[in-house]
């Protein structure tokens, strides 16, 4: 019913003119936050290449001759190397904690992540030819693409993610196993690179479960800035570990090939 031009009831003009607004309001926050993750996870993206490409250019400067390198420089990058893995891995544990525990901070931790990220991936430019690891990132682009529209669509993504974490975590189990057996006998190339196929199929599917997460939490309004670092942070993980397994790949293959 109409009073002064205004309906009260649930189902006048107004009241759908309300909806609307409403709706177009949640699709707007939901684009603005998708874009703010990406946003983030790109610019970290290309900072991490920045410090690699850099990283690469100074070991080598610093190993001196190919053919003949300097041996206090490949112990100081050993050195360097070693307390950047080791960092990444605790920053990992410290970063699942902060995020849901404070409202500060993110941006420190994750830029501690991102050098090191960087600093590791330097030995990627150093050793590998660029044309493998321009290949590499194509591939890498595409594949992280075609999951996160996957992940993206999705109406329900459990199925996909108990196969991930089963396969993953029998891989696991096997790889463990495998590692034991391997102690004392030889064990058979072509079962390890199958079971290296099959982790790398689980974390794919998990990479699906993580998009079709962001995606909702990006649907719940307006993100904080630990959230929105966080989520990026989850996708630019992602990202690092595809590119990484496919530079192995075809760094591997390009070998047999020459």
């Amino acid at each position: 019913m109409a009073i002064n031009g205004r309906n009260y009831g649930t189902s006048g003009p107004n009241n759908i003119h309300y909806e609307e607004e409403h709706n177009s309001s949640s699709v707007s926050s939901h684009t603005l936050n998708l874009g703010k993750v990406f946003g983030v996870m790109f610019i970290w993206l290309l900072v991490t290449a920045g410090i690699a490409f850099l990283g690469g250019y100074l070991f080598a400067r610093w190993l001196g001759s190919a053919s003949d390198p300097n041996p206090v420089a490949a112990r100081g990058i050993m050195a360097i190397l070693v307390v950047s893995g080791i960092t990444l891995l605790v920053l990992t544990f410290v970063i699942q904690l902060w995020a849901l525990r404070r409202d500060k901070g993110m941006l420190v931790l994750s830029s501690l992540y991102i050098l090191c990220m960087g600093v590791l991936m330097s030995t990627f430019t150093l050793f590998i030819d660029w044309q493998i690891l321009g290949v590499a990132l194509g591939l890498t682009s595409a594949i992280f693409g075609v999951l996160a529209l996957i992940g993206f669509l999705a109406r329900n993504v459990r199925p996909i993610a108990m196969v991930g974490f089963m396969l993953l975590f029998g891989s696991l189990i096997v790889s463990l196993g495998t590692w034991l057996f391997s102690l004392f006998l030889p064990v058979n190339v072509t079962f390890l690179w199958i079971l290296d196929f099959v982790i790398f199929g689980a974390m794919l599917l998990l990479v699906i479960v993580d998009m079709h997460q962001i995606n909702k939490i990006c649907k719940n309004g307006e993100m904080s800035r630990n959230l929105t670092l966080y989520c990026a942070l989850t996708l630019y993980t992602d990202f690092v570990y595809i590119f990484i397994k496919i530079v192995y790949y075809l760094a591997i293959a390009y070998g047999k090939s020459r």
